[in-house]
């Protein structure tokens, strides 16, 4: 059995293009309030990701210094200090 351990945190924490479609790199799945997405675990495992957004790549790297294995964004979820945020305009 196995269990993963996940971040979960506001939408804020990326821009709007990056979730608006998701970018396709490393998500998991979509719904209408956020998205999961993978977290690499090993050096190698970044390499082939290039093109993930920053905003997104930081709190990826986040999430793994957190030993999580994902990282859920959701629209109401808490903001993590320390990350930067962006306006979404409604």
């Amino acid at each position: 059995m196995s269990i993963l351990k996940t971040l979960e945190l506001s939408t804020a924490h990326v821009k709007p293009s990056t979730l608006n479609p998701p970018h396709k790199t490393l998500l998991l799945a979509a719904y209408p309030e956020g998205a999961f997405f993978v977290v690499p675990q090993d050096d190698e495992d970044w390499k082939p990701y290039r093109d993930v957004p920053d905003d997104l790549l930081t709190v990826l790297k986040t999430a793994r210094r957190l030993e999580c294995d994902l990282v859920r964004f959701d629209c109401d979820a808490d903001l993590y200090e320390g990350l930067a945020t962006y306006v979404w305009e409604n």
